[in-house]
């Protein structure tokens, strides 16, 4: 079994779904939470969203793997 999981920011994801930064900008935040799951689901990664207090990227990474999923895509909600 592979337990490598690939590690990208939430801003890596925003610009792999939406390249040009004024279209970026203008999505909603509904439709942009939406490109992100879909992202998500389409590529098999978790994503890990937490406060600043609560965020600790290692904890992403252990859920990822416990979870079965390819990669995490790690958001700082503060």
């Amino acid at each position: 079994m592979n337990n490598e999981i690939k590690e990208i920011s939430i801003c890596e994801v925003m610009d792999i779904i939406c390249p040009n930064f004024e279209d970026q900008i203008q999505m909603s935040w509904e439709d942009e939470c939406k490109a992100v799951l879909e992202f998500c689901e389409k590529h098999n990664y978790m994503l890990y969203e937490q406060i600043r207090e609560k965020f600790f990227k290692w904890e992403g990474y252990e859920l990822a793997v416990k979870g079965g999923y390819s990669g995490v895509v790690y958001s700082d909600l503060s």
